[in-house]
């Protein structure tokens, strides 16, 4: 039977929602999918806790389909609640036209395995929905988009979601956007695998998606791009977004422009990635026109050359307010065979200066006014804090307006920076007291490096929270599996301690390795690495 909607018509979009109504799963239908057979654009499909075996089509149907997290903002529900594909073909396919008012929220979405694109979700014709509070992980596509295809000019709305350990035997592991413009904000992109490019994300063919407030971190590509890829078209927009310890196989290890990509990066770090080859941060190529403003890249590794940049065969770079700072073997590497480069920078801080460019003369350096050569004093580099301290030479050394030959490159209002200018690279300083100091009440969700790591008996975590927040503490192995829950409580703000020995859940001695410490604070999701050494 249908039930009357009044309670969740603040949930629904579309013509008449007081006409709307429930479908409960498995009371009224047994099946997920024969729900959304029965129900009508505008009705919601409500599901209990439970496994579903099943691979669904939204059948161009405006519907709500949710977990009971729709109704009791209970993050529980998700994990507990699983659209479950069984290796045999997409979990989700969007593929008739909806709109944002077509909404999937609170699942987890799992065991996909396309013979196409999109293991996990395919969003494809126009398909334009609303994806919310979902866990997207282990899934697989044979062509592109492990996690999260979107292809065929569609552009949906991807909000609060984890998108972890799924595989492409092509393009994006995590996501893969083809001639369409998703919306991505508060996301987590994390531990997704591309046997070809962009572990975590691909863009391409006038792909423009738009990240705010998303992670990209723990990706692998075997060619270009453990992080991101933007190529042949792909102008993706980048604002508030971390990309770290991302790895690839050839170049540009957390973010590659390898033919004609044109990202504009704002508030962007990229930071500890590494590629076997050129580009530890950042790889670009054929007549790729890259612009960061107010980026922060440190502590990438490239084997060959260009731990933070690397630019071959006319790569044309803006670069603004920027920290480009102990990467490895050198900053900036134009690419000798294949001409053409120019870098134009400004009001930024740049090991080694002008000369911290190795041009090879295969391009030329527009050096703007504000550019300096000193310590940045960043927090904690070592555990992978790159915000900076009080008394760094980048606070208001920065630019808040910049045109250079007629093309304005950086133009802020006052609104989005502290102090009488910008400051240079990726966090914005806010100035406290000393009775509200940072290291006690971080503006961030922070997880410190383990101390000590490698270990053999015992470790120390430290993380620290800007506000009271549900916390989840894990430790995973390789493969991605959780072996031990340290901490699932509610905790106050500030700094906390937990101690790990080194065992499961069951008590039992883990064998030497290496395991993932992993914590979910809030909407916050963050990685760092533990060796266990017996």
């Amino acid at each position: 039977m249908k039930t009357d909607l009044l309670l969740l018509v603040f949930l629904l979009s579309g013509p008449s929602p007081l006409h709307a109504t429930v479908i409960h799963v498995p009371t009224d239908q047994l099946f997920i999918q024969s729900a959304i057979g029965v129900a009508g654009s505008g009705d919601t499909v409500l599901v209990d806790p439970g496994v579903y075996v099943e691979n669904i089509d939204f059948s161009g149907k405006d519907i709500v389909l949710g977990s009971l997290f729709l109704t009791t903002d209970d993050e529980s529900y998700i994990s507990q609640t699983s659209i479950d594909g069984g290796n045999n073909g997409t979990v989700v396919t969007f593929a008739g036209g909806e709109s944002p008012a077509g909404k999937l929220c609170g699942f987890t979405i799992e065991h996909g395995s396309s013979n196409g694109d999109g293991g996990g979700i395919l969003c494809t014709n126009g398909s334009s929905p609303t994806i919310s509070n979902v866990r997207i992980t282990g899934n697989h596509a044979s062509d592109d988009g492990g996690g999260l295809a979107c292809v065929l000019g569609s552009h949906p709305l991807i909000r609060n979601a984890s998108i972890d350990a799924n595989t492409s035997d092509w393009h994006g592991g995590g996501i893969y956007c083809h001639m369409s413009n998703p919306t991505i904000s508060d996301v987590t992109i994390m531990d997704n695998m591309s046997f070809r490019e962009g572990g975590g994300i691909h863009c391409s063919s006038t792909a423009s998606p738009i990240l705010s407030n998303v992670e990209i971190c723990w990706n692998q590509a075997s060619r270009d791009g453990g992080g991101m890829v933007c190529t042949y078209g792909g102008d993706a927009v980048l604002e508030n977004v971390s990309i770290h310890h991302n790895s690839s196989d050839m170049s540009g290890g957390g973010l590659a422009c390898p033919h004609n990509g044109s990202p504009i990066l704002t508030w962007v770090s990229i930071t500890e990635n590494s590629a076997a080859l050129n580009g530890g941060g950042f790889s670009g190529g054929y007549v790729s026109k890259p612009r960061m403003v107010n980026v922060t890249l440190s502590k990438n590794t490239a084997l060959q050359d260009g731990g933070a940049i690397w630019c071959s065969d006319w790569t044309m770079m803006d670069v603004v307010n920027a920290i480009i700072w102990d990467n490895e073997p050198d900053e900036i590497y134009f690419d000798p065979a294949h001409g053409g480069n120019s870098l134009t920078i400004g009001f930024s801080d740049l090991l080694g200066g002008y000369d911290g460019v190795t041009t090879n003369d295969a391009g030329t350096i527009n050096w703007l006014d504000g550019n300096i050569n000193e310590n940045p004093q960043f927090v904690d580099p070592q555990a992978g804090d790159f915000h900076l301290q009080q008394n760094s030479p980048c606070v208001d050394e920065g630019a808040y307006f910049l045109v250079y030959e007629g093309d304005t490159l950086i133009n802020m209002t006052p609104e989005e920076y502290h102090g009488a200018r910008p400051d240079m690279g990726a966090f914005e300083l806010e100035w406290v007291s000393v009775e509200d100091s940072p290291r006690s009440s971080p503006r961030m969700v922070i997880l410190h490096e383990l101390d000590p790591n490698p270990f053999s008996s015992t470790t120390r975590i430290l993380y620290e929270l800007p506000k009271e927040s549900r916390v989840r503490l894990s430790i995973r192995d390789v493969a991605g599996r959780r072996v031990l829950i340290l901490v699932d409580a509610v905790l106050p703000e500030g700094s906390h301690v937990v101690r790990w020995d080194g065992t499961s859940d069951s008590g039992a001695p883990l064998c030497s390795g290496v395991y993932f410490c992993h914590l979910q604070a809030g909407r916050s999701v963050q990685t760092t690495k533990a060796v266990l050494l017996r």
